[in-house]
């Protein structure tokens, strides 16, 4: 019996679920998790590593978004920016990071196929 690897994926190509092993067990337990369409992948398939284009598994692409002091830059339009639990929406334009209180503050950048970056910014005004 060959060995495999499956990985289901959504329409936006994010991977859903993964199972290896034995073509038929692997099958039997990827369609037991979804019903989603899925691909045959030389190895075990993950959502925050991943994705499926063109019907390709590939590696998700480092974001783009940088910190240049309190200055977010290179932050796409519509990405979700959380800041200690907010979210926000970006517009494409870097995004001068205020506080009312000095300290460090914890702040997310998301915005698919591209990696989640986390960045964590120290306020000492």
């Amino acid at each position: 019996m060959s060995m495999v690897c499956l990985a289901a994926y959504d329409s936006k190509g994010a991977i859903a679920s993964t199972s290896c092993g034995p073509e038929e067990t692997a099958l039997a337990t990827l369609r037991l998790n979804s019903g989603l369409p899925y691909i045959e992948t030389q190895s075990a398939a993950f959502h925050d590593a991943h994705y499926v284009l063109n019907g390709k598994l590939e590696n998700r692409p480092e974001g783009p978004a940088y910190l240049d002091g309190l200055t977010l830059k290179g932050v796409k339009t519509g990405s979700r920016v959380t800041i200690e639990g907010v979210e926000y929406t970006a517009d494409g334009s870097d995004l001068e990071l205020e506080f009312t209180l000095p300290g460090i503050y914890a702040v997310a950048v998301e915005l698919w196929p591209y990696k989640k970056q986390e960045f964590i910014v120290e306020d000492k005004t």
